[in-house]
C-alpha cells in the first residue's frame, strides 16, 4: 500500500511542477515543464530550446519578425510542405491569427503553433519534438503547452507593436 501512494505521489507531483518561460525580448510566454531544462540562450534571445532530462523530447520557443509579410494560411502551406519540418502531416489547422501543424519527421512527433500578433508583423512559436513511443505521455504536455502560449508584441513600434 505505501509503495502504491508513494509511486501515485510521484504521478501527480510531475504532472503539477511547471514554470513559465517568459522571452525578453519578444515578450512570448508559455508553461514548461518542469523535467525540461534551459539550453543557453541565443545571442539574440529571440527564444529558448528546452531539453527533457528524462527522454528526447524537446521544446522550442521563439519569436520572430513576419519579414515576408506572410498570412497564416500561407504561412502554414508553406510549413507542412518542408520536408526538414514534415516527413507527412497528420493534421493542420488555422485561425485569423494563428496556425498549429502535427506530424512526423522520421521517428519523431512535431507539433507547431504559430500566433500572430501586431497585426501579423510579430510570430510567436512554440515547436515540442518527441520520440513516437512518447505520444501518450506527452499528450497532456503538449495540450499544456499549447494552451498556455501567450504572443509577445515585439519591440521597436509604437506601443510595443
Amino acid at each position: 500500500m505505501l509503495l502504491l501512494t508513494l509511486v501515485f505521489s510521484l504521478g501527480e507531483a510531475s504532472s503539477e511542477e511547471w514554470r513559465s518561460y517568459l522571452n525578453g525580448r519578444f515578450g512570448i510566454s508559455v508553461d514548461v515543464p518542469a523535467e525540461f531544462q534551459a539550453q543557453e540562450a541565443p545571442t539574440n534571445d529571440d527564444g529558448r530550446l528546452f531539453s527533457s532530462v528524462t527522454s528526447g523530447a524537446s521544446l522550442l520557443v521563439f519569436g520572430a519578425y513576419n519579414v515576408f509579410d506572410q498570412s497564416p494560411a500561407a504561412y502554414l502551406s508553406e510549413l507542412v510542405s518542408s520536408p526538414d519540418v514534415f516527413t507527412s502531416v497528420e493534421y493542420q489547422r488555422q485561425g485569423r491569427d494563428w496556425i498549429v501543424a502535427s506530424g512526423f519527421l522520421g521517428d519523431d512527433i512535431v507539433y507547431q503553433k504559430t500566433v500572430f500578433s501586431c497585426g501579423g508583423e510579430v510570430l510567436s512559436t512554440l515547436i515540442l519534438t518527441y520520440p513516437k513511443s512518447d505520444k501518450t505521455r506527452m499528450d497532456p504536455v503538449v495540450t499544456r503547452v499549447s494552451k498556455s502560449l501567450k504572443a509577445g508584441r515585439g519591440y521597436g513600434t509604437p506601443d510595443g507593436c
